[in-house]
């Protein structure tokens, strides 16, 4: 299914320091911060990078991106939806305009979906849109690996942004 509730640890070094946000509080999402130690007693086989103290555990929906665009895509086809991809649009005007030159004379709506995606500041004439810096790898991942995303917002792996890696498949 595309989407799916998983584990999440963040490494944090000092949790004494350290505040968490509101929606930490959300009883669904199961948050909360253990040592080391405690998280080793609950998974044996966890690799914890030395340097780090504690980890924060919660839940949160992932979803597989191909997976649920295939799955919607299949959704809209079934139920006659017509698709334009591929057209070039230099403004979010040109949109709407290719919207209404599709539906005229008809009493149907029209829905605009943004899949634009890097191409979103050129479109929407805003710069603070900015491509994300980031290397996605794709490794075989051990059978034995518990079932987390990794996350760290600290150095050495990260000054600025988090790294993360999401388990897939």
């Amino acid at each position: 299914y595309p989407i799916e509730m998983c584990n999440v640890a963040t490494f944090i070094k000092d949790s004494t320091t350290k505040s968490f946000p509101e929606w930490t509080k959300i009883p669904e999402l199961q948050f909360q911060v253990l040592s080391s130690h405690e998280i080793l007693e609950k998974y044996p086989d966890f690799h914890f990078p030395s340097g780090f103290s504690h980890a924060s555990l919660f839940k949160t929906p992932v979803i597989h991106a191909e997976k649920y665009l295939e799955l919607m895509l299949n959704e809209l086809t079934a139920n006659q939806v017509k698709i334009h991809s591929g057209i070039h649009l230099n403004s979010l005007q040109d949109a709407y305009n290719l919207g209404k030159q599709c539906f005229a004379g008809t009493n149907q709506h029209f829905v605009i979906v943004n899949c634009s995606g890097l191409g979103s500041n050129a479109l929407c004439a805003d710069e603070s849109v900015i491509p994300g810096r980031g290397v996605v790898l794709v490794a075989e991942r051990p059978l034995d690996l518990y079932d987390f995303v990794l996350q760290c917002e600290e150095s050495p792996f990260s000054d600025s942004f988090p790294g993360y890696i999401i388990p897939r498949g």
